[in-house]
Formats: structure tokens, sequence, C-alpha cells
């Protein structure tokens, strides 16, 4: 219901002037031109299929159109305008008002109208002129078309020429799958893809906003299936069979269940946000654990040609659902076992992180407040040393409490969540020993929603506040709208207060923007609010009559406002509150009966009159000529429809009340500074009106008005409450002294005005009238198997069944009142031939009175509330506000609005796309990481659903590379790229979000509060290889001169060499010249083949990444194309290279598409490319397969130097990648049209894509990927328009295409066998399982072995699943990854910097400098793991052996286990873990150096392991500390049955000859990790060493002929050398800063904490000195029993070992 107090006009008048003013400046007498034009072109947007069907680019001739202004934010404002003072910026205290910055400014949502038309109006050679310089949105409709627009800019005093593409129907249907599995293992809220069974039986059901959706867009039930013809080339199962525009049913259906696999597929679904949610068989007991936002349901946001598949993850290369509905089955734990697990589980408000608060055990929550128990949790147990399974499930008592009986002995992980699932799940790990009791104490759930409360009462005393005796009312509605006036689509929007007056709504969304809570009820009167949030000490009480009030609903907290109300008593009345409402939908017959849908928002800046009524002697109303009732005098001054402002005059608190003080986003608080709210989580829920008068509170939403009294007298001479002298003052006289009236009971007339375009003239809007209807207007849609469609369905499809207009009944609002129409009359005439077609308008040609004045009856005793229905030829855009956020970090930068909320990512494009994956708009996010965007909405009014329309679809892509042509500047590569769609209601404001997680590693300075990059850049005298002259030398070229541009070749010295190192006999290298920046060599002689170029300077350090250089034959003639003598391909050489008649190639797949066609061996030199505005580095923006044996070879990464000077490189960059661009739609097809080993889907996305046959590589001819910057690589996230029915996969443009978007640097993707990836810079790719390097598929042997990674720079990658920087997964048997340097690397899950994921025999991780990666779950630095078996139950394959010898392991960072490297399910095989330094890394839970876990075969021999810390801070912690060097823990139940009787229970590893000291186990409170000597801790809070050990009991560890620190967790040897310092040369200090997350507390991020200084600066970890305690301390090999392991005869600098007596640790000193 609408808003029903007056607010003062002067504030209303102002803001519509505001709106307007920004469109319509006053004039200028300035002789500059201030107005500009523009022409309009409206052509297709795509061919629909061959001529004569629709092409792209063709005319359409006839359309509509609207102009907006596109008056979102400036995302660039400057900090000065947008910060207060305290932040370090000169601003104004009430910043908040000027701050043009989407997540700072009022931004009302409505969207001004500027300019309205046909083709006669504007078209190309008619302009339109007069529009004031500034951006807008043009939005065109026509028929046969989707609705569509652009954005434009205008120049004053020109006329600028706009294009908008149409997509031409047909439009494909869209497909929902789900996938039901048992969420078993463990219990989790999460699918373990393919851990987890599927569930048969379930059924599905769908909704959309306002209820159940029953059948798909043909009107027949959901999963109804149809015919279907015969399959063919291009349609392989068939087109669905139509008679007479009717698809024929080939099985009725029974409902949509799941299958076997626990698949449900919904088809044939037009585009909407669909809510899906799953009900368990009859007679089954399922709970289910899973949940999107909150609640059982699970939004689907559904656009043309979904395919409903998951584009990131697959099951052995096939792709599974979107959508996973996990489900567990109580289970009772019997056995005689003595242990237990008790506890109780509690609510919490969650405040600010990092801001003290109740602490609770094992969960440490900080700025949280207790609100009460949870009634009857979910309680789960699963056992983690028996595959993870659950083993019992039941429920709590009513207070929240818990017992677990006949727990055994062992390590779980418990899982607590609410029935309703209001409340986030939340697991933790507990250990049970000896057979006694656990208590976990108090647990915490954080609410997923904003819960508010409240009572209406009726207030006998009139103050506003709820006294004793003062009973509440009863069915008194509540409800949250929108600040557009619509109802809030999302959570729970109305309630009606139960029998004693109260009323909760359990379920706000919690969109941290200004929603608005309404109690109205026509025979109620407001008195006054009392609000109060739990953290306020003091309730506010406001009086008033406004029945809306501003709330900031925020995710997890809660807050009260109780309503004071009063009955209207005798002829006392609420006089006239309505709405100007946008008439979306025009589905009744007589717009007199029009009702308001809830999607429909008001309509600000519209004045509204109130009449008397002009009546003849027998008291019927006169009308006009013209039909209308005739209006009496204007009983008030106009009332302008009311635009929403926000609340003022707030303040943020503590979780205990103290006003928040340390943060640096929001303005001064409270009612005395009134300063504007600003809408950041950390302010709390809020009740704050715009006007917090405390004696006559008010507050606007858009598009109400009201009229409570006159400044006429309305009462007759002679009554005696008439105000005359002698009770004679004539009816309708002024009244005087600016007195007013109420209004008495009687008939009125309340006109609306239509307003008038700014530009161009005419109404801005229209009265709805009975011609009008457009319930059967709508786009043109075909099954997704149907394409492409034949040319009688392009040209005519079929449509829905036809809608039923409703014939209506007089409205009430509410209130019993009827207000009919009483406008000119009109003669009705249907001109729309869709109504037409369905029967017309029963009124046709009958004369009809407009609904733009209506004849309002005030009754005593209530309101009355006539709204007015207006609309536009072309509907309003949408005004979409959005947020980017990185789900996995958190934001530190108290200037932030969202400190210790996910990180909002600053200055980041924003793509918004269609679903044909045509670029629509981009904009950018601004300092807090929020956006704005005005786009064209829908005109699709029939699709058979509850709500009738379907809503426009966009897809938005966070951090959009952009697309050729349109490269975005400010695309961030350190953040992964993903998308989502969302919908467009016509003059909705909507909120959007988008999470493009981290894919780059960050890191903290001490005493910083900003997050950046961490340093990964080799130091300035480490010497660097930007570019070759020339890659290559044929033995025929007399110039043999090669120069190499760098940095950091110093000055020549005595140590300083240039290498060409040779298979065969190395050539000859003469130095010419030198210098720090370059080096002119000659090369002479020599093997043909390739030689490994490296630079050593005078400093004695050489390059990571040199340059493989080929050393070519004649290249012509006979017998060419071997190993010895390849063909030579080139890529834009320079005219120096070529000789005469040699082709040449303008792009890197031409060249390696002639390689492939010629055969044999093949050099494809790529050069430099050209460069140009798009891409000033002069990259070649292409994905390209690599399928033939060719050595792939640059000139080098190229570089740039500290003044800005470019140095050219060969660069692949892969940003411009889109599967639905024409590039894109030509890898597909090149994919389609090789024969490939491994999956028949090849995942899309990365820069280098390797395919292969079945044994076509060897080491012969495998090929190599040598001498190249790498980058760009990155999830498109599109969803892949696969076929619903047979799987396959098609673009829009009728390419085969794939099904899981890979992204990422290099993809090997079956059989690339002794492939070599050598030499390069791979930076800043994303992918879904491996930024930087992936070989192969998870849970699928696909046979690439042998490969080989070595000398690169892999830096700044990401991974969202099982790897970050390189992913090696199952059957990469032999593969070698060394001398890397491999930095800033993130994974989402497993293994920052490298995962071996999977079986793969003798792979070999040596040489590699790691460090500064991270991961979001376990091994930060190095991930060696098996897969999760299918059936729990069994053992996983495990790894293979695995060698993991001479790295520099430093300062990585795992929120979970093994910081440094982590061993996980490997099995009983050897890995042989030899001269490491495992340095300054960092575990939020176990073995900060190393963990292992099922691997109790680990030789670990000679390793320095010092300087790493664990925090006991990860979600699995129990809080209490762990092993910091090396952690272990008990095999699990399947493993310890395959060893020998004898075997130790846990993985115990051979140690000796190691290093092992400053290793810090920390401890969380609550507040701080303790014990690590961390910054900010307390005085007094010493450091705990903890070297090796585990954290649940098992053991000992025995360790010999090592240095250790400290011995816990060990059995004491006297070889072993204990509390004695090592001596390293320069140990770096390492520490991390811990916050946590408020929405979720056990979640607390740690970044690691350093100076950021070049890798070389980062300590040095030698020994010092002969007087190191590691000094001749080892032994040459150990007896285990009988296997004697050997300890290696070199270090980790390949110096040579003692052969008597060693050194412990990793370096032997000379």
């Amino acid at each position: 219901m609408p808003r029903r107090s007056v607010w003062p006009r002067w504030f209303v008048s102002a803001s519509c002037l505001l709106i307007v003013g920004i469109v319509v400046p006053p004039g200028s007498a300035a002789a500059e031109p201030t107005t500009g034009g523009i022409t309009l072109k409206v052509v297709s947007a795509r061919t629909v299929g061959a001529a004569p069907q629709i092409q792209q680019g063709d005319p359409v001739t006839d359309y509509r159109w609207m102009i907006t202004a596109d008056d979102t934010g400036d995302p660039h404002d400057a900090l000065s305008h947008c910060l207060p003072a305290r932040a370090g910026v000169a601003s104004a205290p009430d910043f908040a008002d000027h701050c043009r910055w989407p997540s700072i400014r009022n931004t009302p949502g409505a969207v001004p109208v500027v300019a309205q038309g046909d083709r006669a109006t504007l078209a190309s050679g008619t302009p339109l002129d007069g529009l004031p310089a500034g951006r807008y949105l043009i939005s065109v409709t026509a028929d046969g078309y989707k609705i569509d627009g652009e954005h434009f800019t205008v120049t004053p005093g020109r006329t600028t020429a706009v294009t908008v593409g149409m997509q031409p129907y047909p439009l494909p249907l869209g497909t929902v799958r789900l996938r039901i599995f048992e969420d078993s293992v463990p219990v989790d809220g999460t699918y373990e893809v393919g851990a987890e069974r599927g569930l048969a039986g379930f059924t599905a059901h769908l909704a959309d906003v306002m209820g159940e959706v029953t059948v798909d867009y043909y009107g027949n039930p959901l999963c109804t299936e149809y015919e279907h013809t015969a399959p063919d080339a291009r349609h392989p199962a068939g087109q669905v069979v139509f008679d007479d525009g009717s698809p024929v049913i080939a099985e009725e259906s029974t409902g949509c269940r799941s299958d076997a696999n626990g698949d449900i597929v919904i088809p044939n679904l037009g585009p909407n946000r669909y809510a899906a949610s799953v009900v368990a068989p009859s007679g089954q007991s399922w709970v289910q654990t899973t949940t999107l936002e909150g609640g059982h349901d699970w939004d689907v946001w559904v656009q043309e040609n979904d395919t409903g598949y998951d584009t990131e993850q697959s099951l052995g290369g096939e792709p599974v659902p979107y959508v996973d509905f996990g489900f567990v089955s109580p289970k009772a734990l019997t056995g005689t076992a003595t242990g237990a697990i008790t506890g109780t589980v509690v609510q919490v408000y969650t405040y600010i992180g990092g801001q003290g608060g109740v602490t609770v055990p094992e969960t440490g929550v900080a700025g949280g407040k207790i609100a009460g128990p949870v009634s009857r949790p979910w309680v789960a147990l699963s056992d983690l040393g028996d595959g993870d399974q659950m083993i019992y499930l039941d429920r709590g008592a009513a207070d929240g409490s818990f017992r677990i009986p006949h727990v055994p002995d062992g390590d779980y992980q418990l899982t607590l969540w609410d029935g309703p699932q209001e409340m986030l799940l939340d697991s933790f790990n507990v250990t049970v020993s000896g057979g006694k009791t656990v208590d976990v104490g108090t647990k915490p759930l954080a609410g997923w929603f904003t819960e508010i409360t409240g009572t209406v009462f009726v207030d006998t005393n009139g103050n506003g506040r709820q006294d004793p005796g003062e009973k509440g009312v009863p069915r008194f509605p509540v409800v949250v709208k929108e600040r557009d006036n619509s109802l809030m689509d999302q959570g729970t929007n109305s309630v009606v207060t139960d029998s004693n007056g109260r009323y909760a709504i359990k379920e706000v969304y919690p969109l941290s923007k200004w929603l608005v809570l309404e109690a109205f009820h026509t025979r109620y009167r407001t008195t006054g609010i009392t609000y109060q949030a739990p953290n306020d000490p003091t309730p506010t009480t406001l009086l008033g009559a406004a029945v809306d009030v501003d709330v900031l609903p925020i995710i997890g907290l809660a807050g009260r406002v109780d309503w004071g109300v009063q009955p209207y008593r005798g002829t006392e009345n609420g006089g006239i509150a309505g709405t100007v409402t946008y008439d979306t939908t025009r589905n009744e017959l007589d717009p007199a009966y029009a009702v308001t849908e809830p999607y429909q928002p008001g309509i600000p800046g519209l004045g509204v009159h109130l009449y008397a009524v002009v009546r003849d002697e027998n008291g019927d109303p006169v009308r006009d000529e013209d039909g209308a009732l005739k209006k009496g005098p204007e009983l008030n001054d106009a009332y302008t429809s009311e635009t929403w402002q926000p609340g003022r005059g707030c303040t943020a608190r503590m979780f205990d009340g103290r006003p928040l003080t340390d943060q640096l986003a929001l303005p001064d608080f409270g009612t005395d500074a009134n300063q504007m709210c600003v809408e950041a989580p950390m302010m709390g829920f809020q009740a704050a009106p715009t006007d917090n008068d405390p004696a006559n509170f008010g507050q606007t939403v858009n598009g109400n008005y009201a009229f409570a009294d006159s400044r006429l007298n309305l009462i007759p001479p002679g009554d005696p409450a008439n105000p005359g002298p002698d009770h004679d003052l004539p009816l309708y006289a002024p009244l005087p002294d600016g007195q007013t009236q109420p209004l008495v009971p009687d008939d009125y007339l309340v006109s609306v005005e239509l307003g008038e375009n700014p530009v161009g003239g005419g109404s801005m809007y229209l009265p709805t009238r009975e011609e009008d209807v457009n319930v059967f207007d709508g786009d043109g849609y075909l099954p997704q198997e149907n394409f492409p469609p034949s040319p009688d369905q392009a040209t005519e499809q079929p449509a829905p069944p036809d809608p039923q207009p409703d014939p209506g009944e007089p409205p009430s609002q509410g209130n019993g009142i009827n207000s009919s129409c009483a406008g000119a009359l009109h003669e009705v005439h249907v001109t729309d031939p869709a109504f037409l077609d369905g029967g017309g308008s029963p009124f046709e040609g009958q004369r009809r009175p407009l609904c733009d004045t209506k004849l309002v009856e005030v009754r005593a005793g209530q309101t009355s509330a006539p709204n007015f229905n207006l609309f536009t030829p072309v509907p309003l855009p949408t005004h979409f506000w959005g947020l980017v956020i990185n789900d996995l970090g958190l934001s530190h930068d108290r200037r932030s609005v969202n400190y210790g909320e996910a990180e909002g990512i600053p200055n980041l494009p924003v793509g918004l796309y269609d679903w044909a994956g045509r670029l629509v708009d981009t904009v950018d996010t601004d300092f807090n990481g929020m956006y704005e965007a005005i786009e064209p909405s829908t005109s699709t009014y029939n699709c058979p659903l509850p709500a009738g329309p379907c809503p426009n679809m966009y897809r938005f892509v966070g951090n959009d590379p952009g697309q050729p042509g349109h490269l975005n500047g400010n695309y961030n590569p350190r953040y992964r790229t993903i998308g989502t769609n969302f919908q467009a209601w016509p003059g909705l404001y909507t909120v959007t979000d988008t999470a493009p997680t981290a894919v780059a590693a960050v890191g903290i300075s001490p005493g910083s509060g900003q997050l950046g990059a961490v340093q990964c850049d080799p130091a300035g005298d480490d010497p660097q290889l930007f570019a070759v002259s020339r890659p290559f030398l044929r033995s025929t070229d007399t110039d043999r001169r090669v120069t190499i541009t760098g940095i950091g070749f110093g000055v020549r010295g005595p140590g300083s060499a240039v290498r060409f190192t040779s298979a065969g006999t190395s050539p000859t290298v003469t130095v010419n010249s030198w210098s720090d920046r370059k080096i002119e060599v000659t090369v002479t002689g020599g093997s043909v083949g390739p030689a490994e170029v490296s630079v050593t300077a005078a400093n004695g350090r050489e390059t990571v990444n040199g340059l493989t250089f080929q050393i070519l034959g004649a290249t012509t003639g006979s017998g060419i194309g071997g190993a010895n003598n390849p063909r030579l391909f080139q890529v834009k050489p320079p005219a120096f290279a070529v000789r005469t008649g040699e082709t040449t190639y303008s792009s890197v797949q031409a060249a390696l598409e002639a390689a492939a066609t010629i055969g044999g061996i093949g050099v494809v030199a790529v050069w430099p490319n050209t460069p140009g505005p798009d891409n000033p580095a002069g990259a070649y923006l292409e994905n390209v397969i690599v399928h033939s044996s060719a050595r792939l070879q640059g000139v080098g990464p190229g570089g740039r130097y500290a003044d800005g000077t470019v140095v050219a490189g060969s660069i692949l960059d892969g940003r411009a990648f889109g599967i639905d661009s024409p590039a894109g739609t030509a890898w597909l097809n090149l994919v389609a049209s090789l024969p490939h080993a491994g999956p028949a889907a090849v995942p899309d996305g990365a820069v280098v894509t390797v395919l292969a046959r079945p044994g076509q590589f060897s080491s012969g001819n495998a090929v190599t990927i040598d001498g190249f910057r790498i980058t760009g690589g990155n999830q498109s996230d599109f969803p892949g328009n696969v076929n619903q029915w047979t799987g396959g996969v098609s673009t829009p443009y009728g390419a085969p295409g794939a099904v899981v978007t890979q992204g990422g640097g290099i993809y090997l993707h079956g059989a690339a066998r002794y492939t070599r990836i050598t030499d390069n810079v791979i930076v800043a790719n994303s992918g879904s399982y491996g930024g930087a390097i992936r070989i192969g598929t998870p849970y699928l042997n696909t046979s690439n072995d042998h490969v080989t990674v070595s000398r690169n720079q892999i830096r700044d990658n990401g991974g969202t699943n099982l790897a970050g920087g390189i992913g090696i997964f199952a059957g990469s048997n032999a593969y070698s990854v060394d001398h890397n340097a491999i930095c800033g690397n993130f994974s989402a899950e497993y293994g920052g910097g490298v995962s071996h994921y999977g079986l793969s025999y003798n792979g070999r991780i040596a040489n590699n400098r790691i460090w500064l990666n991270q991961s979001y779950d376990e091994g930060g630095g190095v991930m060696v793991a098996g897969e999760l078996p299918s059936d729990p139950t069994k053992l996983s394959p495990g790894t293979g052996a695995v060698q993991i010898d001479a790295n520099l392991v430093e300062a990585n960072l795992a929120n979970d286990d093994g910081g440094g490297v982590r061993l996980l399910q490997a099995g009983n095989v050897p890995i042989s873990v030899t001269n490491n330094m495992l340095v300054d890394n960092i575990s939020t839970h176990e073995g900060g150096g190393i963990a292992l876990d099922d691997a109790p075969d680990v030789r670990f021999v000679n390793n320095t392991v010092a300087g790493n810390i664990t925090t006991a801070t990860a979600a699995t912690s129990n809080g209490r500390a762990a092993p910091a060097g090396l952690s272990t823990t008990a095999n699990s139940t399947q493993l310890q049955a395959t060893l020998p009787a004898d075997s130790p229970n846990f993985s115990k590893p051979k140690l000796f000859n190691n290093v092992f000291w400053d290793n810090r186990a920390g401890e969380w409170t609550g507040e701080y990790v303790k014990g690590i000597g961390a910054g900010g801790a307390p005085a007094g809070d010493t450091v705990r060493h903890w070297d090796m050990g585990s954290a649940d009991g098992v053991g000992p560890l025995t360790p010999t002929n090592s240095v250790l620190q400290d011995t816990t967790g060990t059995a004491l040897a006297g070889t072993n050398r204990v509390g004695v310092d090592p001596r390293f040369r320069r140990p770096f200090p390492v520490s991390v800063q811990i916050l946590t997350s408020r929405t979720f507390p056990s979640f607390r991020q740690a970044v690691i904490v350093l100076q950021e200084v070049p890798l070389t600066e980062m300590g040095d970890w030698h020994l010092a000195d002969a007087t190191s305690s590691a000094r001749a301390l080892g032994v040459l090999s150990r007896t285990y029993g009988t296997f004697t392991v050997t300890a290696p005869t070199v270090d980790i600098d390949g110096q040579a070992r003692s052969t008597t007596r060693p050194d412990a640790g990793a370096d032997e000193l000379s």
C-alpha cells in the first residue's frame, strides 16, 4: 500500500526539479550551444538463417523509442567528495549528500523520461534536436524483435548517429537443471562433485514473484515431453513437432522428478528469475542442507538459451547441473562407545569484525551479541577418519542444546544448522579421546536475513510508545517495499499481526540498501513509531502520521519497529492517499478496475490535484463538453507525487551500544548532525525516516501522494462548524490566515498530470485505457532443440496459450471504496494486432472516460486510497544497482563501507550482455566496489506465469575483459571474470551482485590497513630476459648477431656469461657488447636444434626464464620437417627475417594451421604484434589451438622499464575471447573439426590449448611452447548453450561448442605427451582448474605423461577448483615441474602454487622458487593429493610416487592445512621430500611448513623448516594451537586397512637430517592470535614454538640427526640437537593479520604481513657459518626396518655434500 501522510511540498518539488533538471537546464545566454541532437538507425543484431530470412544488419523500419536520462552516479568521483574528513581528505560534513559514487549517493531509482516517439519523429534522416549535453539511454521496441537499446552521449552543437541492434525472433527458450544429492561426505552444504551420490524421486517446483509456476512456455505441465522429428546433422535429437501452433505431446508430465543420478531437467522456460525448490518422496525423511541465500528455495536466473549446466565444474570432463540441492536423512549412532559430544546452538547478531564482544569458545565471534537459542537445531556428525561419512543426524532440543552419545574416539566434523535455513550452516572439527564427553560449549549461527519484529497497538495516549494496557491490533498488514514502491520481491515481504498485534518478518532480504517498511490500514491513523536495534541501548520514538519508514536491512541482524495507531472516530477520516503507479501489465479489460501488481513502481514528480465536484440542482455531478466530470474549485495546492529519499541522522553502533568510532567511511552520527545515512553493513539495522522530526516524522516513497485537508471551506454556511463569524463563510471560500480544514466525508475529484516530455513535447505518460491491454504481446520463442530454426518457424513462432484478460471488479484498495474514472470521454479503438487476435476489447466503439481523473469518495472512519495507472508505449528501463565483491576475501580498509565484509573491488569493469553474448553496456565500480546501470526492460507480457511478464535478462560479467574493439583498460587480472544473470522489470530499482574472486595472492605491509599485490618482481640486480632480436638462425644466415634485451645484466665481470646450451654440440657465443639492458652476441656453429639461452650476471645470478633459441637447417628444400631440420612458419616477422618467396602469417592460429596442414615438425616463430590504441603492448589477442608437432616459439615475454619504455615481446593475450563472438565461434568450429584424445567436450577460454590424437606425440615430435608472455586467459563464464536433450553444444551461430569454461593460460587436454612449456612468463590468468597451466582433467586419466614445465615465471594466476597456478591431474605420469619462479598465485580450493591432484606416477617438483602463493583451502605452496573416491567407504586411488626436491617454498599461506606443502590421501607410495627450504609459511590450521594426511611413506630428509606459523583460525580449527613446522594426523580407516598389521596408525614420516627452527603455533582467542609474536598482541604474550607433531594426539614422531627447537610430539633421540640456534644468514620476519567475517564468523581471513621486497631480499636461509648447530649433524642414510633411505648427495644449490657427516637442513656449508 502506498504512503498515506503529507510530506512538505517544497521538498517534493525540489526533488522533482533535481531529477528533471539534469536533463533540461535553464536557458543560457552564452553563445556556445548547450544542446545537441541524434539520428537513429535500427537494425537486426543477428542473422536468423539463410536469406530471405533476417540477416544481421537488416534495417528495422517500424519501431517506437524512448529516451531516458542516464542519471547513474560517477564511480570515479573524488575521494574528497565521498569520505569524511577523518579519512584524511578535505571534505565537507555533508559529503554524503554530494558524493556521486553509486555506493554513497542518494538513488531514488526512478529514471527520468526525456523524449518519446516513433520512426516518424526519429530516424536516420530525421534528427531529434534539443537534447542537453549528457548521457542517455534509448529503448526501442519493434514487432518481431526483442526490446533493445543503446547508450549514447550528446555533445553540444553536434548530431550523434545512434545505431540500435535488435535481436530478431525467434528466441530460444531456456532450461533449469537441478541436481539432488546426499550431502553426507561430509555434511557441509556443499556438493562434492563425484563423491556424493544423487537422490532419485525428488520433485521440483518453480515459482516466480507472484506464485508457483506450473506450466512451461506452451502452457503444458512442467516437464512435459514432446514429439521430435528424426535427428539430422544440425539437430541431433530432432526438432519438437508442432501442430497448429502447439507442440505435440509425446508423454504427459506427472511432475519433474530426479532420475537415478539425482538430476532434474525442466526445459522450455521463458526468461525469468525462478525460485526452485524440491520435495522429498512421500514417506521418506530428508533434511535439506544447501541454500543459496537462506531458505529452502534456490533462485535460478534463466536467460534465453541457458542450459542449466555449471560452466565451471565438471566431473571427468562431463558437465554437472548448476543448482545443487543437498539432503541428509536422520541417522542414530549406536554401539558401546562411551564418548559423547554436547553443546548448545544459539543465534548471534554480528556487528563489526574485530570490535570485541561475545567470545564464544572455539569460534571467537568478535563484535557479536547472542540473541538466544536456536530451537531444535539439526546436528550432524561426520567421521573424518572414515571417508568423511556422516554417522549421525538428529535434532537438538528447543533450548538449542544437543547431546550425541556412543561416539568412538576419533576426529569428527560437527555440522549445525536450523530447520528453516534462516541461518548459515556451520561446521567445525571435534576430537573425542579416552571415551570422554566433549562439551563444545555455545556455538553461534549467524542469520541469512534481517528480522524485523514489532507490535501494532492502539496508542490511547498518542505518545508513540506502547504503554501498559494499550492493546495490540490484530490482522494489521505490514509489508516491505522497495524505494520505487514495488513490493520487495525476495525474502518475506508481507505479514499480518497476530491476535496480540505482534508481527515478525523473519526473512527480510538483507540488501544493505534502504527498504521501506509500511504499516497501513484504512481504518487507522498512525500516531508514531518506536524503533530499536538489539545493540541500541535506548528506543527512539517519533510522533507523526506517516505509514512508511526507511529501514536498512543488514544480513544477520534484527530490529524492532512498533507502530502506534488510533482508529478513526465519528467523522474523522484519513483523507485521500494513493499512488501514481506505472502500469506494467495491463490485464484488465476495464481500466477502472485496474489492480496495482506488486511489481509496479511508483512514478515520482507528477502533479496531483484535488477538486470539489460540481453538481447540478439534483446533486448529480456535472460533465464538461469533453465528457469529463466538471471540476470545482481546487481545494489545496497540487501535490507532486513523491520521490523517495534516504533516512538521516543515523548512528552506527558496536555490539554493546557504543557509537562506532574507528571507521573512516561514515558521516557524523546523530539527529543533531542530521547527515544523510550511508548504506553500509557497519551501520547495523536502522529505522530512519527522511524527516526525523520527533514531533512529525515523514517518509517519501516514489509515486505516493496524499490529501488530508483543504485550504477552502468545506462546511456549508449555517453549520455550527462553519468557520465564518456567523457561520456564514461561503462554501469553497478561502480559509483565513493559511488555515486548513480536514477533508469532510464527501465526493472529490482527484486528477493527475501526465507530464510533458522535456524534449520534443507530448505527454510523458498515458492513462491506461480499454484499448491498452498488453497481455497478448510478447517475444517469439522456440525450443532450444529447434535451433537453428526452420524458415517457417523463423518467420512465425508458435505462441504460448492465449491469456485471459481480467474482466475485473471495482478495486477497493482494501477499504471498500471504489473510485470511478472521471476523465474526458474517448472512443475505444483497438489497433494492437495481438490484442485483436486475442478477441479485442468488449468496449470497442464505445465512449469511455479516461482514468487520469477519478471520482473519490471520502468516508468517515477510514482513508480512501485511489491509485492512478499510467504507462508509456515503450516500457521504462530498469535501474540496476550492484556490487562486485571478492567472496574469498574481506575488506581491511576502514575507509570502505564494506569493512569486515566481503571485499568490494574498486574500479572494475562490469559488462552487460544479452543472451547471444552481445555486449550491451559496460559500467565501472566505485571505490567500494559498487556500480549502477540503466538498461531496457521487457515488452514480453504474455508468458504463462503467475506474474504474467517474462522479464528481460542480462548477463552481468564482473571484471569483464571486454571484446575486440572494446577491451576494458581497467580489467584487473588479479581477479577472475564471472558472470551472473539478473532480471529487468520496467521502472524497478533492482539490486545485483557478482563475485569475481581473487586469482592472485595479496599481502599487507606492517601497520597498513590496505591489502595489496604481493611482490613477485625479481630484484633489480637479477638478470631478466625481455626479448631477443631474433628467435632463430638458419644455417644460411650470414649475419649471426643476436641482441638480448632485458634488465639486471649489470656490468660485465668475470662471472658474466651468455650461454646457448644445446642437447648436442652447443654453439660458440661471442659477446660483442654488454650493458645492464642489452647484450649483443654472435652465435656460430653448434648442432641444429633448440639451444637454451641463459644470462648469468657478474653477481652469480641467472635468468629464470631464458629462451629456447631455434638453430635451424636450410628450412627449404627436401628432407625438412624432421626434428633436426624443422620447417619455419613466421608470424608478422620483420623484413630482415623473411626470405624470398616465403609465406608469412598475420595470426598465430593461421601459422599453426599451416604447420599442421604441411605436417612434420614446424617452428612457428611469433614476432611482436603491431601495437594499437586498443592493444598498446602489441599482443596477439588470440586463443590458439596447437594440434600438430609445432614448436611455438616467441622472442621473449617483453617487458617495461621503470621509465615506461616498453620492450616488445611475443604476447598471447586471451582476454578478448568470448564464446559467442566471431572469434569464439571460429575457435569452437576448429575444435569440432579436430579428432582428439580425452573428453569429447574441450573446455574453452584457455590462451593456449593443446589437442592431440592418441599416440600422436613422442619425445621427438612433441609440442613446445617457449618465449611468450601468456596472459588474459579467463573464465568467460557464459552458459555454454547446451542442448537440453542431447547435451550437444552450439552457439547461437550454430557452431559446435564447449560445455565447461576453463580459461587459464595453457591447457593440455589429453594425450599431449612430452609437451614442453619453457621460458615463458605466464601471468594474470584465471581458470576453473588451474590458472596458469592445467594438465588434464580431474577424475579422468587423460594420458598427458612426460610433460615438462621448466624455467617459467608463473605469477599472479588463479584457479577456482583444485589448483591455483599449476594443476596436474590424473594420468600425468613422469611430469617435471622444475626451475620455475612460482609466485603470487591463488587457489579458491587446493594448491595455491602447484597442485598435483589424482594418480600420476613418478612426478617431480624440483628446483623451484615457490613463494607468496595462497589457497583458500589447503596447500598454500604445493598440494599433492589423491582424488576423492566416488564411494566414501573406499580408499582414494592416491597420488603415485612424487619427488619434491630442492625447492624454496617461502611465505605461502593456506586457509587450512599445509601452508607450504600439503600431502593428502597420497596412499602408501613413496613421497620424497628432500633439500627443501620450507620457510615463513602460514597455515590457519595445521602444518605451517608441511601437513601430512594418509601419507604413510614420506621420506623427509635434509629440509630446512623454519619461521612457519599456524594460527588456529580456520573454520575447521578448534581454536587451539597446532604443530607449526610439520603436522600429521591419524590414518583413515580405509588406508589403515591396507597397511601391514604393525603399521603406525598415523602418517609417520621418515625424518632425519632436518632443521626445524622458530616454528610458531598460535592459538585463537577470539580477538587475536596469541603465541606467534603478532603485532598488536598484548604485552606478555609469549611465543609458543611447536616444530612437529599432531593436534589429534597421535604419535610420536621420531626425528633423528636434526636440529629442533621444541620436542613436543616427538620421541627423544640423542642424535638431535635441541634448542641450539642453527644460525641462518638472514631470517626474514613475517606475521599474519586475522579479520573475522561479520556475516560468517567462523570464517577468519588470514593475510600475510610482510615488507614488500623482491624474493632475493626475502631473507637468506642458508647456514651462516660453521658455528651452526646443523653443521656435520647429518648421516648418509638411515634404515627403517628392512628399508634404507639414502640422504641426498647434493644440497639445494647443487653443491656436493660431505661424504661422511653432511650438514642437516637444505644447505651444505662449503
